[in-house]
């Protein structure tokens, strides 16, 4: 493709060192307003040619659209795996209708959690990029004890069905580099198409956001749209 319409220079292969000062900051932080760099592989799926798989009898796919549908089993299994405070934040993207959240249950025990968002802050930092009517596919989790049984790319596949029935054109995921798992997972999962590598600076008490990009197929971002404005970030 041709890169020189996009806006950004190349994502490196390795995400730059961190300064001296940037370290130093890590160290007294708390998570979220911790300086850092970040490198993700980008996918898409253009949900209107998305054709889903069979649905399966042994994993049922829960839709979680306000705080009103929580139960204790749902804070206890979200809580376990993000943390009480980056759980809050997501409560209150649920309280807002920000967001909505897929949770996968095999022997009727919860076992994955997918998130999707299709307006507010969680459309960051991708907004910028984003086609109209795009929404945003993670951060998924599956439980360490029910991996390698395809829960993830199941749910996965459900979320594609469920956007595309809510007259959604596209939908785009992200996993770091080197989560490797995460990346065959949604591999697994028919109708990703592989985007390109983004990089991403998060400064002390600041946002992520992209400062490059190497592209390999642009038609599912504004850079190869025919000049439609960008979706935002709500």
């Amino acid at each position: 493709m041709d890169a020189s319409i996009v806006p950004y220079p190349a994502a490196p292969d390795e995400p730059p060192s961190l300064s001296g000062w940037d370290t130093l900051l890590r160290t007294v932080l708390p998570a979220t307003l911790r300086p850092g760099w970040k490198l993700d592989h980008l996918f898409a799926c253009d949900l209107r040619a998305y054709e889903p798989s069979g649905s399966r009898d042994d994993v049922h796919v829960e839709w979680l659209r306000s705080v009103s549908d929580l139960h204790p089993n749902h804070e206890r299994f979200m809580v376990g795996h993000t943390g009480r405070a980056v759980w809050l934040g997501w409560k209150h993207r649920l309280r807002r209708r920000y967001c909505e959240l897929a949770l996968g249950r095999m022997e009727d025990q919860i076992v994955h959690s997918t998130f999707v968002t299709q307006a507010g802050p969680g459309m960051r930092p991708y907004g910028p990029i984003m086609r109209p009517r795009t929404a945003l596919v993670g951060p998924c989790f599956t439980a360490p004890a029910w991996r390698g049984k395809r829960i993830y790319p199941y749910v996965l596949s459900r979320v594609l069905l469920h956007l595309k029935r809510m007259g959604c054109a596209w939908a785009l995921i992200h996993c770091h580099v080197d989560n490797v798992a995460s990346e065959r997972g949604i591999q697994q999962c028919a109708g990703w198409l592989y985007v390109g590598r983004f990089l991403l600076r998060r400064p002390p008490f600041g946002r992520h956001r992209i400062v490059g990009a190497t592209l390999t197929h642009a038609e599912p971002t504004v850079f190869g749209s025919g000049g439609e404005q960008p979706q935002g970030t709500g």
